[in-house]
This record gives C-alpha cells, sequence and structure tokens, in this order.
C-alpha cells in the first residue's frame, strides 16, 4: 500500500524488514527493486540483482535486467558480459527446443 501512494522510503523499510527474516523472498526483493527503480537509486538496484545472482547464478532475467541498469550508468562492458551471461544461460534451453522441434519434425515424415 505505501509503494502506491508513493511512500517510497516507508515501503522500503517494510521490504527490508521482511528480507531480513528471509533474504530469499522473492517477491519482496521483486518490488524493492520496483521502489528502487523508481527513485533511479541504480546502484542500490544493481546490489539487489547481485543478492538475487549470488543465490541463483543461472536467473537469466537477473542478468538481462541488471545489464539494462549498467547500460543507464552508461557501464557498456559490465553491461555487455550481463548480456552475453544472459544469453549463454538460455542457450541450452533454445538448444534443446529446436532439437526437440527438428526430432518431432522427423518423426512426422
Amino acid at each position: 500500500m505505501l509503494f502506491i501512494l508513493d511512500k517510497y522510503e516507508e515501503a522500503l523499510e517494510e521490504y527490508n524488514k521482511v528480507l531480513s527474516m528471509d533474504p530469499n523472498d522473492k517477491d519482496a526483493r521483486k518490488y524493492k527493486i520496483e521502489i528502487l527503480m523508481l527513485m533511479q537509486n541504480y546502484e542500490d538496484v544493481l546490489e539487489e540483482y547481485d543478492k538475487i545472482l549470488a543465490n541463483n547464478p543461472n536467473d537469466k532475467e537477473a542478468h538481462f535486467s541488471k545489464a539494462i541498469i549498467l547500460t543507464k550508468l552508461k557501464r557498456f562492458k559490465e553491461a555487455t558480459e550481463e548480456y552475453h551471461q544472459a544469453i549463454f544461460i538460455d542457450l541450452a534451453g533454445i538448444l534443446a527446443k529446436i532439437f526437440s522441434d527438428v526430432g518431432l519434425n522427423i518423426k512426422k515424415k
């Protein structure tokens, strides 16, 4: 509710309380990032993505989102590395889908 009322500092405090009890609460982390984005606290946003990636280094969405923030900050080399990570993580899934589809097409013939 505080988030909706533009009481960002108060909302951050609440999400920080939740995260202090459960650092893996994905919803609290997501909403905290959204608030930090609205406040344009991009360095803090990067820290939050680093926390996500520390627990799940294969989170392609976190890598991609982090790359977007790095691009906003004109840190292009780091952004490129994060984009590459996201693509690399997704590549296995894409290849599996392609080979699965190819296999289905071969079986139909």
